[in-house]
């Protein structure tokens, strides 16, 4: 029976968010099917989590698409509906909150963007990572979702006439009337450490108003101890042997993580503009080429990098070769991401995998679809954002390890690497 719906608004994110009630012991289930048939699964299954991949659509799209699987959500008759946003405020929350709000009829929505352990803050409405203001961090120049201010309410606002309240920290919030509206309010909570986050979630079960919460994978981690969820045994396999890791993500955090990648021992391999979207048959013969390549790594070494960039300045030069061969810029993103699906997809067919290690929403998303892949059973959160799964299904039976590009300390990928040849998780969340 499920209890709870998260829905997500990309795959890296519904792993982080869904992780969190596996690690308990409560069995969780992680598709892209917003209209999954659940009497194919495991009946133990708990907590739902659907990727709705809305991230980078527009504000109506992204309306439309929350509406939607709210509606299907409110069928199976949940306690909470969850929506998983970005820590950082990326894609437009503000359209998704009215979806929800309108959808479910709720008079208030309670969003809590904190993210404590992996330095998402929140104090006095301004949201922080790593204690510097959103406006003033890497995220103001993400290439696809820039985050310009740094007031969780005007990001709000830009996406929705709904109105929105700070709700700043205390120890019980007694002060705060949580009163909702016919047309909806959205509450935003401030909260600086897990335990601010555990104090807001006593209160908002207190005042029975937890149906309709918001937030990403830091708030999510104090729902198992809200709601009554039933933990079973959850099996927790690995095998040690060769690692794969595909790197999709431009952001600068998993730059520096690919470039010690190296120093630990991977092969890299960095798609050339033409390898990541160039259409020609001269394209074709360069990127079964570096195919090639990495097949005799992973068989030699086991250890091998596939990348669509190792510096900032590849997004640029893949532009300046895109406006030469007539592929406009908004459209490069899902042409690289397709094609590292599909050299991701060989490498699978090719050589025996034993682990996948994945960075980025999208790319993740977009390996998914080329393996045919119907859901995931999250199971062991490596580090925060870092998350190991198993892959339903008989034909994919390695490790699938995520992290969304923005998640994970400099030496990330030793820390994977270790885990998954180690018995044990040596380094727990």
């Amino acid at each position: 029976m499920i209890k709870l719906v998260v829905i997500a608004d990309d795959f890296t994110g519904a792993l982080d968010t869904a992780v969190q009630f596996a690690k308990r012991g409560i069995k969780t289930l992680v598709t892209a099917d917003a209209t999954v048939d659940l009497a194919s699964f495991d009946e133990e299954i708990e907590v739902l989590t659907i990727d709705i991949e809305s991230r980078h659509l527009n504000s109506e799209a992204a309306y439309a698409r929350v509406q939607n699987t709210v509606a299907f959500a409110m069928s199976l008759s949940p306690q909470c509906i969850y929506l998983k946003t970005d820590s950082t405020l990326r894609g437009p929350i503000g359209a998704e909150f009215a979806a929800l709000l309108d959808e479910t009829k709720s008079g208030a929505l309670m969003f809590i963007p904190a993210f404590p352990k992996n330095g998402r803050t929140t104090k006095n409405g301004i949201q922080y990572v790593d204690g510097i203001p959103l406006s003033d961090t890497i995220f103001a120049n993400d290439h696809i979702n820039p985050v310009v201010v740094s007031r969780v309410k005007a990001v709000i606002s830009s996406g929705t006439n709904k109105k929105v309240v700070e709700v700043p920290f205390s120890e019980k919030h007694t002060e705060i009337s949580l009163e909702g509206s016919p047309d909806g309010v959205i509450y935003v909570f401030d909260a600086e450490t897990d335990e601010h986050l555990s104090k807001i979630g006593e209160n908002l079960f207190r005042q029975g108003k937890c149906g309709v919460l918001s937030g990403c994978a830091g708030f999510a981690e104090i729902l198992p101890d809200i709601f009554e969820l039933r933990q079973h045994p959850i099996e927790r396999s690995k095998t040690p042997g060769n690692v794969l890791i595909v790197v999709g993500s431009a952001n600068q955090i998993s730059l520096q993580q690919i470039s010690l990648g190296e120093l630990y021992g991977f092969e890299l391999y960095s798609l050339s503009p033409e390898e990541k979207i160039g259409t020609t048959e001269e394209c074709d013969a360069k990127r079964t080429a570096l195919l090639n390549k990495a097949k005799e790594s992973l068989m030699d070494s086991g250890k091998v990098i596939v990348a669509t960039l190792t510096s900032k300045d590849d997004i640029d030069i893949t532009n300046t070769y895109g406006e030469q061969v007539g592929i406009p810029a908004d459209q490069i993103p899902a042409l690289t991401a397709n094609n590292i699906a599909s050299i991701t997809k060989e490498l699978i067919g090719n050589v025996p995998i034993d682990n996948l290690v994945i960075f980025g929403g999208d790319t993740l998303m977009a390996i998914m679809d080329a393996i045919a892949c119907k859901g995931i059973i999250p199971y062991e959160e490596i580090a925060p954002g870092v998350v190991a799964s198993k892959i339903l299904g008989d034909k994919n039976n390695f490790t699938l390890v995520t992290k969304a590009g923005s998640f994970g300390e400099k030496d990330i990928i030793s820390k994977i690497y270790h885990y998954l040849q180690s018995s044990e998780n040596p380094y727990p969340a």
